[in-house]
């Protein structure tokens, strides 16, 4: 499933090329640190914690659809193994709030990368924050983190 095709409009390009590790012009590109590794594991933490709300009596505004879970202006979608047996999956949570909206995507791979895309958008522009993290070893990472603002 390409869970990337349930973001919003505005969304859907910018993180079909952050996905595919497209540059986007004017992108500036940060040195991944330990914070910005933190920071990507927080957001796939915070998302699958999620996932146990779907089907929750009182919990999930979307009974009847698996896959899918609401809770007022949070939407989160999800697809693949989420039980944290290394499997592969996909997540995205969507939250309007007044003038705002945001979406976040998490893809973590069988081959123990994770990569997580936020997006914002405000007043026409969209902001992204792109990171991607590779285990190389017990306890050491590589990858990227790029970030940037687009139309929307």
């Amino acid at each position: 499933m390409n869970i990337i095709s349930k973001m919003p409009k505005w969304a859907q390009s910018t993180a079909t090329k952050l996905r595919s590790r497209e540059a986007i012009e004017g992108q500036k590109s940060e040195e991944l640190t330990s914070k910005s590794i933190q920071h990507a594991m927080e957001v796939a933490i915070g998302s699958t914690a999620m996932v146990g709300l779907d089907e929750a009596e009182g919990l999930d505004q979307a009974m009847g659809e698996p896959g899918l879970v609401v809770q007022d202006s949070l939407q989160m979608n999800f697809d693949g193994d989420v039980s944290g047996a290394g499997g592969e999956y996909q997540l995205l949570w969507q939250n309007v709030q007044g003038d705002s909206e945001s979406v976040a995507y998490t893809y973590n791979g069988t081959d123990e990368n994770l990569h997580t895309i936020e997006l914002g958008k405000k007043d026409g522009v969209v902001s992204y924050q792109s990171t991607y993290v590779q285990r190389t070893g017990d306890s050491s990472f590589e990858g990227y983190l790029v970030t940037g603002t687009v139309p929307a």
